[in-house]
């Protein structure tokens, strides 16, 4: 509904410092991060030997073997040979560990470090071992990891994170004006081949949260392929007008608001042109000479409610946006045309074409005369 032309300065407003942050650098919704502890024991497989061997198995890990081994974690692999001792080949991950191992009738550990050590790559989330035996048996293999706090990630472990709006979004003159509530569900999952105990959550909010209720939830256990969810309110800070220009040229009026959005969000703009601080920019306004009204060059609808403008619910672009109204001044009201006319005294009406005073004039003398000759 309308067009507008752009206007010089008349007032930047001193909100440099939350007008500067990048959009960029905003998040739109609480981001978090997980620890967890692992306690796993369990006997993989039985006796291997040449016959029923290769044994292979996967399993898959909420975290990585680098956050398990960085946090002070382990991890044992434990192949246990029989009275005879075995020859075994050793494989994880597509890596050679050992190749015709002979070993005796004892048990035979390989550790994270192990793992390191044969150029195996920590930055996983799964361990594929397959144990080859040429030769006796084994009698027993067994998994055993356990670590405390232990940063969650990875394929097997995620979350996501939704956010509601639970007020209506608007557009303030000042930061202070404007602020709405958001609710943020973020639900964890995780389908490792593993249990999780005191899985705790930390929360990182957006750069425009106004505060932050919850710094961190404690989820409590987390079995495999089970998921789990936490909420949280909070407020954020909504749009405001950063700059507002005015310019006059002929009969028609353009104020430029530049309109700074923290992220992209659907707010509307209700103000009253008559009220302080929206009048000092909207001088001889009248909502019926309203011409157009836009924002980024696109035309917004409004509504004209008793002594406010109220446009449409508008989406606004992460950063700056520039919403323009333009209107004509108001013509001069015609008022009707008064003529005054003057009444005509009545001595200055005519008696057989002679003025009224004239006769007086006469009359007088004459009473006069005769007074005068009969006193004579």
């Amino acid at each position: 509904m309308n067009r507008i032309a752009k206007s010089t300065v008349l007032v930047s407003l001193a909100l440099i410092a939350i007008a500067a942050m990048s959009a960029s650098a905003m998040a739109a919704t609480i981001t978090p991060s997980f620890v967890g502890d692992v306690s796993y024991a369990n006997q993989i497989n039985g006796t291997l030997n040449s016959s029923n061997s290769p044994y292979n198995g996967i399993f898959y890990f909420p975290f990585t073997l680098e956050a398990l081994n960085d946090s002070g974690g382990s991890l044992y692999l434990n192949i246990t040979c029989g009275s005879n001792g075995a020859t075994f080949n050793l494989t994880i991950n597509g890596n050679t560990i050992v190749t015709n191992y002979s070993c005796p009738a004892n048990t035979v550990s390989y550790t994270n470090l192990t793992l390191l050590n044969n150029s195996i790559s920590l930055d996983t989330n799964y361990m594929n071992i397959t144990i080859d035996v040429s030769a006796n048996s084994t009698t027993a293999t067994w998994l055993n990891i356990t670590g405390t706090d232990v940063p969650l990630s990875g394929g097997n472990f995620s979350f996501t994170t939704s956010e509601t709006n639970l007020s209506d979004i608007y557009i303030g003159f000042y930061p202070q004006d404007t602020y709405y509530t958001v609710r943020d569900t973020i639900t964890v999952t995780q389908n490792s081949s593993l249990n999780l105990t005191n899985v705790t959550a930390t929360y990182s909010y957006p750069s425009n949260a106004l505060n932050s209720p919850e710094t961190s939830h404690s989820f409590g256990t987390l079995n495999t392929s089970q998921s789990k969810s936490d909420t949280v309110d909070y407020q954020k800070q909504g749009p405001y007008v950063g700059a507002i220009q005015t310019k006059l040229k002929g009969t028609t009026y353009t104020t430029t608001m530049d309109i700074y959005a923290p992220e992209a969000v659907n707010a509307y703009l209700s103000f009253d042109p008559s009220e302080k601080p929206w009048s000092k920019y909207f001088a001889e306004f009248n909502k019926s000479n309203i011409v157009s009204i836009e924002l980024n060059d696109v035309d917004v609808d409004w509504t004209d409610p008793p002594s406010t403008v109220t446009t449409e619910t508008m989406t606004l672009t992460a950063n700056w946006n520039e919403l323009v109204v333009t209107y004509t001044k108001p013509t001069a009201p015609s008022g009707p045309v008064i003529i005054n006319v003057e009444e005509t005294p009545w001595y200055m009406d005519t008696f057989l074409m002679v003025p009224i005073y004239i006769w007086i004039i006469v009359v007088v003398a004459a009473v006069l005369v005769g007074v005068y000759m009969a006193r004579g």
